[in-house]
């Protein structure tokens, strides 16, 4: 066995054991014992508390089949060794076995102020799944009942901007509780609120605000399972699962088994009631809350101007009180390029770079194509860059990174930024383009 799995084994039971906050004297022997059945020295425990939970599981993922099953056994009796299974221990529990067996992904943020609270669990998505939003739409009212069971508020974007939508204590709300400076200003604060989306709340407030770093290409559930330190910083680890195709079957299954891991004498059951004139100020909620109102209703839109002689991109950022507009330092290639990004993502999911088949080089060809139609529309060149060469890629990539990056007045970065998911395709998902004479509206 590796040292770093032997690390990974330490840091695993070492978060177990702390999970509910009391050490007795059995768990003590319990870890002396795995400690001496995998062979961890100091070394190994003290080196391990420099890893975060999500980096200790994927080194534990490298073990054998056997290897893993008799850790499997080894977790279970620890946890039990106090004879007792809290939540804290049945979360962690649940979220470590799961991973170990290539189920879920334990993702680790660093803890900060923003985070969401452990009973709530939320939908995620980077786009938009049409098929799984409509699925969620028609057994809505069960989810959240089997999410109660298991201790859960389910948070399903798409419902609170609804919500938001039919009252009209929306602008109220933001006016009286942000503060804002104007009835007006807190009005467009709530319209924002009305047009979130669950993308969007991914990519600014999950992965720009709270530090996530995890692919979601599939629509997924996320909830937090733990808190640990590392290396002197306090982490919250999250646990991660794709979405089955009947997720009814799938919520109803989780939840049976956290509650089967919390072997406690109660039975946590979340009872919040949802009353339709209520706005849940806690958790995740509240993150959503005081992110709107920092930004207070700002919008900001892509500029496409065909042919400009100096710049054809530009940011144009709007607020009650004034608009703005800041070209984005890019030459005309890298424009294009960002631009053709945008639209294989609405159109395609994202440009794949990942060529392996000769189907792959025939999309890669066609790309191309669709490449050199969006490029001769914009400049005013006779010749295309080749983007199926990576050498001319990747600087162009880099270019609109540093200029996204640099340019002060977008207030919604992480929704502007290009991201390369583990599919290795290429993904912006932009919705808002504003066209002098290009694309669609």
């Amino acid at each position: 066995m590796r040292d770093l799995a032997r690390q990974g084994i330490y840091r695993i039971i070492y978060d177990i054991i702390k999970a509910d906050s009391i050490i007795v004297r059995r768990e003590i022997d319990a870890i002396k014992q795995l400690c001496d059945k995998y062979g961890i020295t100091p070394k190994h425990r003290m080196v391990s508390m420099n890893l975060s939970l999500a980096e200790a599981v994927k080194e534990v993922q490298s073990l054998t089949i056997g290897q893993v099953k008799e850790l499997h056994r080894d977790i279970s009796q620890l946890i039990m060794a106090d004879d007792a299974s809290s939540r804290e221990e049945a979360l962690l529990l649940f979220a470590i076995m799961k991973a170990i067996d290539g189920k879920c992904e334990v993702v680790s943020v660093p803890w900060g102020e923003i985070m969401m609270d452990n009973s709530q669990l939320l939908f995620i998505e980077e786009g938009y799944d049409e098929e799984v939003n409509n699925y969620i739409e028609a057994h809505y009212n069960t989810i959240v009942n089997t999410c109660k069971v298991g201790g859960f508020d389910f948070v399903y974007i798409p419902r609170l901007t609804k919500v938001f939508a039919s009252q009209s204590m929306a602008s109220d709300l933001f006016f009286y509780f942000s503060p804002t400076n104007t009835i007006e200003e807190a009005k467009r604060i709530a319209d924002n609120m009305c047009n979130v989306t669950t993308s969007m709340v991914y990519r600014e407030l999950l992965v720009g605000k709270m530090g996530f770093r995890m692919d979601v290409a599939n629509p997924s559930l996320l909830f937090r399972v733990s808190f640990s330190v590392v290396n002197g910083q306090r982490m919250a680890n999250y646990a991660l699962i794709r979405t089955d195709s009947d997720m009814l079957v799938q919520l109803e299954g989780i939840m049976a088994e956290i509650q089967r891991l919390q072997n406690g004498n109660t039975l946590t059951i979340n009872n919040i009631y949802i009353r339709q004139d209520a706005f849940i100020y806690s958790g995740f909620y509240r993150t959503l809350f005081d992110l709107l109102t920092y930004r207070k209703g700002a919008k900001c839109e892509l500029v496409v101007s065909p042919y400009s002689r100096a710049n054809v991109l530009s940011i144009r950022t709007t607020t009650l009180d004034s608009e703005k507009e800041m070209p984005l330092d890019l030459g005309p290639k890298e424009s294009a390029f960002y631009v053709f990004l945008i639209k294989e993502t609405q159109e395609y999911g994202g440009f794949r770079i990942d060529m392996q088949t000769k189907d792959d080089l025939a999309y890669l060809s066609e790309a191309q194509k669709r490449f050199e139609k969006v490029y001769f529309s914009l400049c005013n060149r006779d010749t295309a860059p080749d983007i199926t060469d990576a050498g001319i890629r990747r600087p162009m990539l880099s270019k609109i990174r540093k200029a996204i990056e640099n340019n002060d007045i977008i207030v919604q970065r992480m929704m502007f930024m290009p991201e390369v998911g583990k599919d290795k395709s290429i993904k912006v998902y932009l919705d808002k383009i504003v066209n002098n004479g290009y694309g669609r509206e």
